[in-house]
């Protein structure tokens, strides 16, 4: 059976197509490092691992009580890699996340969705699969809501200063969640709802619709689906650059790779790519 396609494993492998066919075609198996944890990606990683955390006391209708923030960050904080203390600056971030609620997320005395006020949660970094055209394909949405208009949206929270910068890895990621989210991974009242894909920015709370039409989604996915064939006829071309092989896992036994094969290191990511996308790469679908 062909490797399952995500949208991070998409992002990764494009920048070579040896490294995209050993990961999505052969399915070699490997756990690329952590890049390492310095200044605003434990930020980023502190605020993503703690708003899912609201989220999910949200998504149970729970209230919460701002005097648990500070352990609450300081747990995230830590999970994201902190050694130091927590940084205060982020905190005051949190608290005025759960008091702005600034994409109508909290539980409400009147029902949200479907003509109410606000979206209603439906479930936080639900994994999500679907067959399509002889492939599996992957997602893992941040969250899935109901829309006032009774839409189902996919909402992914990006903490990058530019997350639209990348139009082809933001189509890319809209066309795999319009697909999945038509697929078995939800209950069938919410698969037959109309869909829309939201990119939530959290240093601005600006939202954007990045929903394709399915037609054009549907196409994406099929030039996906035919680079990836020509790619198993084991016809791949290196495209070797400081940048491209800073991150990959293949180059300990890549002639071709940047300096030499060389056993991979967190310090050599960071070394020779240190404008590190959090966006692409937090996600695990």
């Amino acid at each position: 059976m062909p490797p399952t396609i995500t949208k991070t494993a998409l992002a990764a492998a494009r920048s070579c197509d040896v490294r995209a066919y050993r990961s999505l075609i052969k399915g070699d198996r490997w756990t690329a490092p952590r890049p390492p944890t310095v200044g605003a990606l434990i930020g980023y990683r502190a605020r993503h691992t703690a708003v899912a955390a609201i989220h999910r006391l949200w998504l149970r209708r729970s209230t919460v009580d701002p005097a648990v923030l500070p352990d609450l960050w300081a747990n995230a904080w830590m999970q994201a890699g902190g050694s130091d203390e927590p940084d205060p600056e982020g905190l005051a971030w949190l608290e005025g996340y759960v008091a702005d609620d600034p994409f109508g997320l909290a539980p409400r005395a009147e029902p949200a969705g479907r003509g109410g006020a606000g979206r209603r949660l439906v479930a936080v970094e639900q994994t999500l699969r679907t067959p399509y055209l002889d492939r599996t394909w992957q997602a893992r949405p941040d969250l899935l809501v109901e829309a006032e208009d009774g839409a189902i949206e996919a909402l992914e929270l990006s903490g990058a200063r530019h997350p639209l910068l990348d139009r082809h890895a933001v189509e890319a990621m809209a066309a795999i969640d319009h697909l999945v989210m038509g697929g078995p991974g939800l209950p069938a009242p919410y698969c037959a709802r109309p869909h829309r894909v939201i990119v939530c920015a959290l240093q601005t709370y600006r939202e954007t619709d990045v929903t394709l039409p399915w037609p054009r989604a549907e196409g994406l996915l099929a030039d996906i689906d035919a680079w990836l064939a020509g790619l198993a006829t084991g016809v791949a071309v290196a495209s070797p650059s400081a940048d491209a092989c800073a991150g990959c896992p293949y180059r300990v036994d890549c002639p071709d790779a940047w300096g030499g094969p060389t056993r991979l290191t967190a310090s050599m990511v960071h070394a020779a790519s240190p404008s590190y996308d959090p966006f692409a790469t937090v996600d695990s679908g």
